[in-house]
């Protein structure tokens, strides 16, 4: 459903551009009016909070997490806290959708 309603949205056009890769950069903000949460029998998406702190610095301190990607993730539980502040003031911003 998510994914009907970003579609919609991009054949608008107006508020959307390509970036330099061609690839389309989307104002978040304005698609949704808050922050989705996606939901299945088995998983629930929702924005971060303050106290999913610790559980971010856990999963990204595994080996088997960051050694296939392009960071490393929160080095202390304190940066953590930082990069959920950022991830969901880039949400407020319209820049990022992050999980």
């Amino acid at each position: 459903m998510m994914m009907n309603c970003l579609k919609k949205d991009l054949k608008k056009g107006s508020e959307n551009k390509l970036n330099y890769r061609g690839g389309i950069i989307v104002d978040f903000a304005k698609v949704f009016t808050e922050f989705p949460v996606i939901e299945t029998d088995k998983i629930r998406l929702r924005k971060l909070r303050e106290e999913d702190a610790p559980a971010l610095y856990r999963y990204y301190s595994n080996q088997n997490v960051h050694r296939h990607l392009d960071w490393n993730g929160p080095e202390s539980l304190e940066r953590s806290l930082e990069v959920i502040h950022f991830w969901n003031e880039g949400f407020e911003n319209g820049w990022i959708l992050r999980f």
